[in-house]
């Protein structure tokens, strides 16, 4: 079986914390992409870790929008971790980009 590849939207603590450490371990599953609209930094190295998914996943694709994200057809499984106003909108775009999906409530 190949690795299902790991989109998150967005880059807050829920992701760094309660949803990373635990796919990062799994050998079916692959950190492979993050929707974070703040731009990546021009030098990762004088950036603190945690502010960036650039910096903490370099080998990892970085979208800045919603588009580029559920355009990737290599993404296979999407996890949101967005603000609650977005939260609802995110999850229909990954069903309908027929992504396979798990919705945490962060942000609630």
């Amino acid at each position: 079986m190949s690795k299902l590849n790991v989109g998150f939207i967005g880059y807050g603590s829920s992701v760094r914390i309660f949803h990373a450490p635990f796919v990062l371990p799994n050998p079916n599953l692959n950190i492979y992409a993050f929707f974070q609209r703040k731009s990546a930094p021009s030098d990762p190295s004088s950036v603190k870790p945690g502010t960036h998914c650039t910096v903490d996943y370099p080998s990892a694709k970085h979208y800045k929008t919603a588009e580029e994200f559920f355009g990737d057809p290599n993404i296979d499984l999407v996890i949101v971790n967005s603000h609650t106003d977005t939260h609802a909108l995110f999850a229909e775009q990954a069903l309908r980009a027929g992504k396979h999906g798990q919705w945490s409530c962060a942000g609630l």
